[in-house]
């Protein structure tokens, strides 16, 4: 998980630092904003639509479109993106798995290790 955060704080995300609490066994961020530190949980910091925006920006997500039936992304058929009635934002379609997978008890790691290569 320090390596998901960290690829989003490349991405633009809040300065800050990632570390393990072994006293509730969580990953905690700890943010520094203007030389006092708020300190979050992942499952705060997955909610946040800014985390996910700036992953996206630092892996280079685009768009995902809604054509004939099936999801596409440009780099798949560019030609299709312009036309398309439903567009939506890479960074949002991985957010939504996300919460999906945290409701249905799936596991945030494995989750995160096929996403991030």
């Amino acid at each position: 998980m320090e390596r998901i955060i960290s690829r989003a704080i490349d991405g633009g995300f809040e300065e800050g630092e990632v570390y393990f609490d072994s006293s509730n066994g969580m990953y905690m961020f700890r943010i520094s904003a203007s030389n006092k530190f708020h300190v979050k949980s992942l499952s705060d910091i997955l909610m946040m639509p800014s985390f996910w925006k700036c992953l996206g920006l630092a892996e280079g997500w685009k768009f995902k479109a809604y054509k004939n039936g099936q999801w596409i992304t440009e780099e798949t058929d560019r030609r299709h993106m312009s036309d398309t009635p439903f567009r939506y934002p890479e960074w949002k379609w991985h957010w939504f798995a996300c919460i999906n997978l945290v409701a249905e008890g799936g596991d945030i790691e494995s989750f995160f290790n096929k996403l991030i290569i």
